[in-house]
Parts: C-alpha cells; sequence; structure tokens
C-alpha cells in the first residue's frame, strides 16, 4: 500500500484576505484532505473554513500539537498511522509556516525516518518577508528565535551578535512577544554599534504594515520613535 504524503500548509499571518496570501494550490489541497495535525484547533479551523467553505468538521480530524507537554508521542503516532494507511495529512500551524519558529518539525523528522513524502506549500512567513525587505546580507542569515530573558545572558547574546556581524556580515533576526517589542527596540537601541543596521518588521501583512531599516545612529537621532507595543515585529540586524 502507498503511503499518504504530509503537506506543510501555511496560516495566515496578519489580516490581509485569503487571495493575497495564499495560491489556489493551497485551497486544492486542504479540500482533499480529511486528516490535519494542528498547533490549535481554532486557528486551524479558521484557515479551512475560509478555504474550504463547504467543509463539514464532523468528517474532518484534528490531531492536536500540545507545545507545552513535553510527550506528543502518542499523537505523532496517531498521525504516522493515518499516513501509513495510505491517507493524506495537512499540518497547519497558528501562524505562517510549520516548522518555521513553530512546532511540527519533530513530526516532520519522524515522517522522513518513515520514507513518508513530505511536501510544503507557498505561504507568508514574517521572519523571511522581513529579510527580504529589508535590504541586509540575505546570503548569510540566522534566526535566533527569541532573545534570552535574562539581563546579563540577554546582553551577551547581543554583543556576541555585534562581533559576528561585523566578521561575516550575517544578518540576525529575532522575534518577541508583543508586549515586550517595545523594550526590545530600545535595549537593541542602546547596545548594537551606531553603525549597525536594524530592520523593523512590523505587522506584516496588515493593514498598515511598515518595513524600516535604519542604521543604529539614525533610530537614536530621531525625535519620535515608532511606537511598537503590542505590535507584531520581526527584528533584523545587520
Amino acid at each position: 500500500m502507498k503511503t499518504g504524503t504530509l503537506f506543510l500548509i501555511p496560516n495566515y499571518i496578519g489580516d490581509t484576505h485569503a487571495s493575497r496570501q495564499f495560491p489556489l494550490y493551497n485551497k486544492e489541497i486542504i479540500q482533499s484532505l480529511k486528516y490535519f495535525f494542528v498547533e490549535n484547533p481554532k486557528p486551524a479551523r479558521a484557515l479551512i473554513k475560509s478555504l474550504y467553505t463547504e467543509v463539514n468538521f464532523d468528517e474532518v480530524e484534528l490531531f492536536h500539537f500540545d507545545k507545552h507537554s513535553n510527550d506528543n508521542q502518542e499523537v505523532y503516532t496517531s498521525v504516522l498511522n493515518v499516513l501509513k494507511n495510505g491517507f493524506n495529512v495537512g499540518v497547519v500551524s497558528d501562524a505562517g509556516c510549520p516548522g518555521i519558529a513553530d512546532p511540527g518539525s519533530e513530526l516532520v523528522r519522524w515522517a522522513h525516518e518513515k520514507n513518508i513524502e513530505v511536501i510544503p506549500l507557498v505561504g507568508p512567513s514574517s521572519i523571511f518577508l522581513t529579510l527580504m525587505a529589508s535590504g541586509l546580507n540575505g546570503q548569510n542569515f540566522t534566526f535566533l528565535g527569541y532573545l534570552p530573558k535574562g539581563g546579563a545572558e540577554r546582553k551577551e547574546q547581543i554583543k556576541k551578535m555585534i562581533v559576528q556581524i561585523r566578521n561575516s556580515g550575517t544578518t540576525f533576526l529575532m522575534i518577541e512577544t508583543p508586549y515586550k517589542t517595545d523594550a526590545t527596540f530600545k535595549e537593541l537601541l542602546e547596545l548594537l554599534n551606531p553603525d549597525n543596521h536594524l530592520c523593523l518588521g512590523i505587522d506584516i501583512f496588515s493593514n498598515p504594515q511598515r518595513v524600516i531599516t535604519r542604521t543604529v545612529q539614525a533610530w537614536r537621532d530621531m525625535k519620535a520613535l515608532p511606537s511598537l507595543k503590542d505590535r507584531q515585529v520581526v527584528f533584523a540586524v545587520g
């Protein structure tokens, strides 16, 4: 029996209509699936419903991944059994692309180990869209995720980042929880070198969205900095 295929399905970011975020092929794949591996059911259902208005959720099974649990093996095993029985499965994140700053990579790795075909679908990623629009080095970049919470460790991470930018021209990308974005912005302006470039990818795929790159010194010289409180922001430093 031919095994099923694992489709990695991006979800919405921002509030832009689906027609501007996803190709028609995503809709066709979603309409063909009965099984989904999801980070959270609510945003997954919203995506499925938006691209498949006639969906009957009584006929669809959602396998819920608990990112707060250290043991999701039972869920992985259930999904892999569905795939081994010849059924396709879609992986849906809360926002953006599965496996990028997002749960799902462990299931994908299991699928590869079982020789199951994995197909990523096209969709939005605020991380890569910010990098594209930043004007910074896209040939050599590192995604750090969240900076360390602790003050000393956090400052040490930023200092190491400055050294690597000087030595190799690496672009560093990072994210932060919305209630910390303003404080993180000000901390980066305080600790980075004046000639470093700092890009803000603000509310990507929302109205309005902004991507702004300035030298750190240019940011410091501004009379009024943009308020990032409670905004979705990707930071890029190069």
